[in-house]
């Protein structure tokens, strides 16, 4: 409170709220390695679901792969925005881990159509199989909340993340 940076702080930025630490870059990484190998699981277990666990060939589990890394892909891309937001504020509250894993899960939709939208091959708004597509996004975004509850305490306590340090 005296103007002069705490260890390890620039002078000019602002101290973490009380009772958080800052995000290293190291946690950042970590933390969307740890998303996106998440949603690439989610996606894929989705996809094979979708297919039938019966009806999978070589051809559809590639596709169902492709899927699930372009998935994966959009979640290392707006994983600045993800981690940054979920590691704002106080943790260690019901309430803070509700909202961090909605956020997972809203993510986790989103990342899944996206990435069925990209390995569509010549996508059209009007044929595409948006049924099919939503469904697998409702799916994946329900399995990231039972992995999110299922990593509240392998990592950071009230976290739905695996790191430490990361929520």
């Amino acid at each position: 409170m005296n103007g002069v940076p705490a260890q390890g702080q620039q002078a000019g930025t602002p101290a973490p709220a009380t009772g958080t630490t800052p995000l290293t870059f190291s946690k950042w990484w970590k933390g969307a390695l740890e998303r996106s190998g998440k949603t690439v699981a989610q996606t894929l277990a989705t996809s094979l679901i979708g297919l039938g666990l019966a009806m999978i060939t070589f051809t559809t589990f590639r596709n169902a792969a492709i899927v699930a890394l372009f998935a994966g892909l959009s979640t290392l891309a707006v994983s600045p925005f993800t981690v940054s937001i979920a590691n704002r504020g106080p943790g260690g509250t019901f309430d803070a881990f509700a909202a961090n894993v909605a956020l997972r899960c809203v993510f986790t939709f989103g990342e899944t159509l996206a990435g069925l939208v990209v390995a569509a091959k010549g996508f059209d708004y009007g044929t595409f199989a948006w049924a099919s597509a939503l469904s697998q996004a409702t799916v994946a975004a329900l399995l990231s909340v039972l992995t999110s509850v299922a990593s509240s305490n392998p990592g950071e306590p009230n976290s739905p993340s695996l790191v430490k340090g990361v929520k």
